[in-house]
């Protein structure tokens, strides 16, 4: 047994938001943990922080590629997640589950975190804690949105009440079968009012909006999809706008 074993390692408030975060993203890497939880502290000291939590089974640790070069990251481990699961206000996860796409879920974290700073944003639930969750799958409110695999829903104030819509964020480009069966699949959902679409790139943008040009060709239903670069989306200046193809804005 290692002496940090032995230690008995007193969990802050932060550690529990820390657990929290990722069980709602499953992976984040040191400088976003740093950035939003440990905003005072250097990085080193966060880096330590974290390996004790690793060591003593509240956080795992992996690695990924990103642009070719080795990516530490820091997840939930079972520990971690043992201590936020009675206070989690759905049914909660019997197991960690691990990131498939830590690159595509690390760039949701910075997204969710912008627009939970929006006054019109009541709430979000990541993807992780849609599929991860047996009570949103009976629900009839988010079944939808865990069928079709949203990478997110937020809970929005608009002035005719609280509505529930998609968050999509795509960084590589697909064929366009692919974008046709996901608009297809969201347009036959009627149940979701509205998708916020960002991409990182505008070429990704333009094959999702040809896309739902096509199906809206189809069915004649007005446009439920709005979007949004990522760049924008991160600057987190002012507002933040979204826009379907019709022209009609939403600002967050």
């Amino acid at each position: 047994m290692t002496r940090v074993d032995e230690e008995k390692v007193v969990i802050t408030q932060r550690d529990h938001e820390l657990f929290f975060f990722l069980n709602q993203g499953k992976v984040s890497t040191v400088e976003q943990i740093n950035r939003y939880f440990f905003p005072e502290t250097g990085f080193k000291t966060v880096h330590r922080r974290l390996t004790k939590l690793v060591k003593t089974a509240f956080l795992s640790k992996d690695v990924f590629l990103q642009n070719g070069s080795p990516k530490i990251t820091f997840g939930l481990g079972e520990k971690g997640l043992s201590r936020i699961q009675s206070l989690l206000p759905y049914e909660a996860p019997s197991k960690v589950q691990k990131s498939d796409s830590p690159e595509h879920d690390i760039v949701l974290n910075d997204i969710r975190c912008v627009l939970k700073g929006s006054d019109r944003v009541l709430s979000i639930l990541g993807e992780n804690e849609l599929q991860s969750s047996q009570e949103f799958q009976k629900d009839k409110r988010y079944a939808p949105f865990v069928e079709l695999n949203s990478d997110g829903v937020l809970s929005i104030k608009k002035s005719s009440g609280d509505i529930l819509v998609a968050l999509e964020y795509d960084a590589n480009k697909k064929t366009a079968s692919r974008y046709l069966e996901k608009m297809q699949q969201y347009y036959r959902q009627t149940a979701i009012p509205a998708v916020f679409y960002i991409g990182k790139t505008k070429s990704i943008l333009s094959m999702v909006q040809n896309a739902e040009r096509l199906v809206r060709e189809d069915t004649g239903k007005k446009h439920k999809f709005f979007y949004g670069l990522l760049d924008n989306v991160l600057a987190g200046k002012g507002e933040i706008n979204f826009e379907s193809l019709s022209g009609r804005r939403f600002k967050f």
